[in-house]
């Protein structure tokens, strides 16, 4: 989805993990914010190896996300994608950033894709305004107690279908309609 788009920034928080990096091989690394008028898919993965301290990686990757995000907005028209999205919230301090971008990001024409590892640490907020979503196999209990608070679709069936998934399924959910879709990613 996010190579059919224009636009695109991930901001990338792991310090060692080049995943993204082999996932998206078309999107060119950049450290801070702006890129070049030619790079239009980028991973903004700020270099942190110097760093002496946790609390100085924290920092430098807040500084630069931070101000990445205030250039963003203003641009408007990218599709912005928080990888790890807990982390960069409570870490990073982005809670405000990133609740910004979700109530007034459609209307800047920006897209948020917003990525976590449990349901249950994805702020309500998500739920409250996103359009879809993707969930992968979980089996933990406040997992589907925080899945319930997604508007428009049926917590029973949604725990029933994730319940059921098999290896690289998935369940796509319409928030805004309630359809469920089950899936399977194509490798």
């Amino acid at each position: 989805m996010l190579d059919a788009r224009g636009y695109v920034v991930i901001l990338v928080s792991k310090i060692h993990d080049d995943t993204l990096s082999q996932q998206f091989p078309g999107f060119r690394r950049i450290e801070k914010w702006p890129p070049k008028i030619y790079e239009n898919k980028v991973l903004l993965w700020p270099r942190v190896e110097k760093c002496k301290t946790i609390r100085e990686v924290y920092q430098k990757q807040h500084d630069v996300f931070k101000e990445a995000l205030d250039h963003i907005f203003k641009e408007r028209n990218w599709c912005v994608v928080f990888d790890e999205q807990h982390y960069l919230c409570t870490k990073l301090g982005l809670q405000p950033e990133n609740e910004m971008f979700l109530h007034q990001g459609r209307s800047s024409g920006l897209s948020i894709v917003n990525g976590a590892q449990r349901p249950a640490w994805v702020p309500l907020v998500t739920y409250s305004s996103a359009t879809h979503a993707f969930i992968y196999n979980t089996n933990t209990r406040s997992d589907f107690k925080r899945l319930a608070d997604m508007g428009g679709a049926d917590t029973y069936e949604i725990e029933h279908n994730i319940r059921q998934l098999a290896k690289h399924e998935f369940v796509y959910v319409n928030t805004r309609s309630g359809d469920l879709i089950r899936s399977q990613v194509q490798l």
